[in-house]
């Protein structure tokens, strides 16, 4: 598989969002469907290939790689220990 260069170069005609993320003004919105892959395993696959391409565009800002990988890590064991707000299901 080829990493296309850009969004325009990705096929989505037959494609569905399973993770969609919204900032608003009462805070984080997160809606997913946790049935897009077989086991709760592969959502640590996607939280890692996230984390890897924020820390690459904010190296290309100019911060260094370790510092923005440590600075995420913190935060999201920091939230996991200690949430900010109550996850919530909602079911179709």
């Amino acid at each position: 598989m080829t990493t296309p260069e850009s969004p325009t170069e990705v096929n989505l005609d037959d494609k569905e969002p399973f993770l969609l993320l919204f900032n608003t003004d009462d805070g984080l919105v997160c809606m997913m469907n946790h049935h897009e892959f077989d086991t709760p395993a592969h959502w640590g696959i996607v939280i890692a290939d996230m984390v890897k391409h924020l820390v690459n565009a904010y190296t290309h800002d100019g911060l260094s790689h370790r510092h923005v990988e440590e600075e995420i890590k913190t935060m999201l064991f920091t939230e996991l220990n200690h949430p900010t707000a109550k996850a919530t299901l909602v079911t179709a």
